[in-house]
Parts: structure tokens; C-alpha cells; sequence
């Protein structure tokens, strides 16, 4: 299922026997014989390559999702294929096709996971049907849940912030207008809404207006991915211009700017209670950033193609790699715990 082979043949190919059968069907003559041998050597050739064994074509994991709990695992191919898998063995898993691009998987507290491409989709419990919520082929980009489970935020192609209500599937638009790029999260279980892109900023859901902007004017480099460490009442966003920006959220004060990366900030996962920061591109080689002892650490090893996210569980770094496996990381120790392979699919 993660790679595709193309098998080489071993049954001979006879081009002196094609030959000859040719010519004694065609007749002889000197240009005749020359067009024939031309044909041989082509099906010679042929038979060589076919007999060499091609090279193997990978496909990279794009997007993960892990539930709350730590056992469920979504995971999005490349190719388009998600698979839903009960566990992180990976052993109990079964496909389904995006609709178009897929942007993003996201698990609610309860275990319902989200699906967004040209539409959204909600699976409420592990191997049941996938509801619709929005089938407009909007282009939908990420989907996050409020702590009470009933409405999703999200953001459309044409950078529309929505609430989405998971029950009729009516829409409400929050801010307009950001762009899909740019992720969008809840703060404080719903009460308020933070999104990224080229003028992040935060609202106030319930009161329906702008608390705040948090850089004093747009910026041509777009914010993307987000995080938050709401103990400590931090907000990060990755940018394109290779940099993590931390704010406070209730002052939304600009605090610290990690190093820069060469490419675009493409994912940002906080490890925990570690004090430590992962980001990086996609595909690249994962960096750590500690912003309160300003302290920057590649791990080399480490190079993902797809989001990062942190297993609480078990206190380790998860994310998907070109080759196809899912790899676990004890980031901070720079230690890759296991590598892991989708095995059955239903």
C-alpha cells in the first residue's frame, strides 16, 4: 500500500527468431533485411530494460492527525488515499479517498475525526460511514473543534474564517478575509478564534468583533501553521520567511523570533511540558527551539514530510516521512524511538 513496484519480467524475448520468422514471411532483399534487423535490435532492447529492475516509487505521508487519547491515528498519503487506522500499530486501518487536495485531518476530544478537501467530512467513530457537513467543493484547509464538540472552525478557498455547525452543517462567517495557507484555531475552547495568514489576529467569538491584530500591519511573508500552549498562554505561527514567531495571547505581544530555516515554516509542534519547540519545511530536517533558555538545536536525523504532532500519551514526536513510514521521535533526546508502516487495510 505505502510504495509501488514495477515488476520486471524474466520471459525471454527471441529477436533472431522474430527475425527470422519475419523475413521468411516478408520475403528477402537487402533493405528489407535492414528494416527487419532494426526491428530486432528495438525488441532486444526492449527485453533488456524490461528485465531491470526499476526503481522503487515512493509515496510520501503527507498529513497525520492523532487522537487525544493517543490511539487513533489518521494518516494522508501523497497520492490522496487517507487511511483511518484504531490504533498506532497501524494494524487496523481502513482507506478512503480524498475529494481533491487533502488539507487537513483533525480528531475532536471526543474521537471523531474531521477531513478537509473539496468539502468536509466527520467520521464519529472508527469505521463508520463519513458524513458530509459541507459538500459545496469550497477547497476547505483546516478543520479544529471546539472543546464542546458542537461547531468546527475553519477557513475556505477564497480565505473566508467560518464557523461550521456540525449538526446542519450552516455556516457562519467569523472574519473575511485571511488566506487558505494560513491556519485557523480556537482559543479558550471556542470563546475566541486566532488565524494566521499575511495579518493574523485574533476574535472574539461570542461578541463578534476584532480583539486585535498581532503584527502592526500586513505582512507580504504569510503566516501558516499555528500552536498554542494555552497554560502558558503562548500563540506560535510559522512563516514563509523561514522564521516561529511566539506571542503572549492576552496582550498579543510579539515576544521572541526563532533562527531561520531555509524554506518556508511549514509545521510547529509544542513537545509537551519539555519547554521544547519543533518546526520545520516539508520535506526537511526537523529544528528544536527552547524560548525561554534561547536555545536552537537541529536534529539531523529527523527529516519529515508531513505535519508534526505530539503524542501526550507517550511523550513522543510523530510525523510522516517521504518514504511512507510514520516515525516516533523522542525529539528532545534525539532518539527515534520506532518506525512504523501501514500493514492492513479494509
Amino acid at each position: 500500500m505505502m510504495a509501488i513496484d514495477v515488476i520486471a519480467t524474466r520471459e525471454p524475448i527471441r529477436p533472431l527468431w522474430c527475425l527470422q520468422e519475419l523475413r521468411r514471411s516478408l520475403g528477402s532483399g537487402p533493405r528489407l533485411f535492414s528494416a527487419v534487423a532494426a526491428i530486432a535490435i528495438l525488441l532486444l532492447l526492449l527485453a533488456v530494460s524490461m528485465m531491470t529492475p526499476q526503481p522503487r516509487i515512493a509515496i510520501a505521508v503527507r498529513v497525520l492527525a492523532i487522537s487525544p487519547a493517543g490511539l487513533g491515528l489518521a494518516v494522508g498519503m501523497s497520492d490522496g488515499t487517507i487511511y483511518e487506522c484504531a490504533s498506532q500499530d497501524l494494524t487496523d486501518c481502513r482507506s478512503l479517498d480524498a475529494k481533491g487536495r487533502l488539507n487537513d485531518l483533525r480528531y475532536s476530544d471526543f474521537g471523531e475525526l474531521a477531513i478537509a478537501d473539496q468539502n468536509i467530512r466527520l467520521i464519529e467513530l472508527h469505521g463508520s460511514p463519513a458524513k458530509l457537513i459541507r459538500s459545496d467543493g469550497a477547497n476547505y484547509g483546516t478543520v479544529r473543534f471546539e472543546s464542546g464538540r458542537r461547531r468546527i472552525l475553519t477557513i475556505n478557498g477564497k480565505g473566508k474564517v467560518l464557523n461550521v455547525d456540525l449538526e446542519s452543517g450552516n455556516t457562519s462567517t467569523v472574519f473575511c478575509c485571511s488566506t487558505i495557507w494560513g491556519e485557523v484555531d480556537f482559543i479558550d475552547g471556542g470563546d475566541k478564534a486566532v488565524w494566521a495568514g499575511h495579518w493574523p489576529g485574533i476574535w472574539h467569538v461570542s461578541e463578534d468583533k476584532l480583539l486585535g491584530r498581532l503584527t502592526a500591519q500586513r505582512e507580504e511573508m504569510t503566516f501558516g501553521p499555528i500552536a498554542m500552549d494555552l497554560e502558558e498562554r503562548l500563540l506560535y505561527m510559522g512563516s514563509q520567511d523561514g522564521r516561529l514567531y511566539q506571542w503572549s495571547i492576552d496582550s498579543r505581544e510579539l515576544l521572541a523570533k526563532s533562527t531561520l530555516l531555509s524554506g518556508y515554516v511549514m509545521t510547529v509542534s509544542i513537545l509537551g511540558t519539555s519547554g521544547w519547540v519543533a518546526y520545520a519545511s516539508q520535506p526537511g530536517i526537523v529544528r528544536l527551539w527552547n524560548p525561554k533558555a534561547n536555545v536552537h538545536r537541529i536534529v539531523e536525523p529527523a527529516r519529515g514530510a508531513s505535519n508534526i504532532v505530539f503524542d501526550q500519551r507517550r511523550g513522543l514526536a510523530v510525523f510522516g516521512t517521504e518514504s511512507g513510514a510514520i516515525e516516533f521521535w523522542d525529539l528532545p533526546n534525539e532518539r527515534l524511538v520506532e518506525t512504523k508502516r501501514l500493514l492492513q487495510t479494509r
